[in-house]
């Protein structure tokens, strides 16, 4: 994560558990001048990426951000304590 930071700070504004919809989505990166997409981020633990996806469209998360931007990418992470393995979904809004 820090390094996905430091990448984008030149371009995005980074807020973590943003209010947003029904709840609070873990991670936001907000672009500074609007060229860049809209990325929003729910990470989950022992789940699945796909619940993720499907919590931050459930929970509405977008909602706040829609008429301000047209480009939104949504990000779905799961880690399995018991694989070790990372899961990673992600999809384009329209």
């Amino acid at each position: 994560m820090t390094g996905l930071l430091w990448s984008t700070l030149d371009d995005y504004s980074c807020h973590s558990e943003d209010q947003s919809g029904k709840g609070r989505v873990d991670l936001v990166y907000e672009p500074i001048t609007r060229r860049q997409p809209l990325i929003l981020i729910e990470f989950k633990y022992d789940g699945s990426a796909e619940e993720a996806i499907a919590q931050i469209k459930k929970q509405e998360y977008c909602k706040r951000y829609t008429g301000q931007f047209k480009n939104i990418i949504i990000v779905g992470i799961n880690y399995s304590t018991k694989t070790k393995d990372h899961q990673c979904l992600i999809e384009k809004l329209d």
